[in-house]
């Protein structure tokens, strides 16, 4: 099992012409396909074109060689709607130009919907009370 696989993250590395060149295990897992038919693929193709047309304009910037991070939701096709934590970092070749980037994607969509229930959202306001009730001036 090699390292990357290891992690919760998902990680995938991209080429400047949209195609996975590298992508670990929990990724291809998220994204229902096994490794070997994600890799060499575009990324529409993989994720979907409502997908892509929601991370494109970030990838815009990686690939003008910009470090991007952001947290959106994504229509993924087979994933479906997740909520994510994204980080683009840019690769350069050795002249000095992004030849693509790696991403680590984090799914945060089952911690969103846990912090937005009414219970926990009871739960969170009943402690501040209680905080601004013990507060001396």
């Amino acid at each position: 099992m090699r390292k990357a696989d290891q992690l919760g993250t998902l990680i995938t590395e991209c080429s400047r012409d949209f195609q996975y060149l590298f992508v670990n295990k929990p990724c291809a897992d998220f994204l229902g396909k096994p490794v070997e038919l994600i890799v060499g693929h575009s990324i529409p193709e993989i994720i979907g074109e409502a997908a892509f047309a929601v991370i494109r304009p970030h990838v815009e910037r990686v690939l003008a060689g910009e470090r991007v991070e952001y947290k959106t939701e994504i229509p993924y096709a087979d994933a479906g709607l997740r909520y994510v934590h994204v980080a683009y970092v840019p690769g350069f070749d050795l002249q000095g130009s992004v030849c693509g980037w790696i991403a680590m994607i984090n799914d945060l969509t089952e911690r969103r919907s846990v912090s937005a229930s009414p219970a926990r959202s009871e739960h969170w306001h009943a402690r501040l009370a209680r905080l601004r009730a013990c507060r001396t001036y």
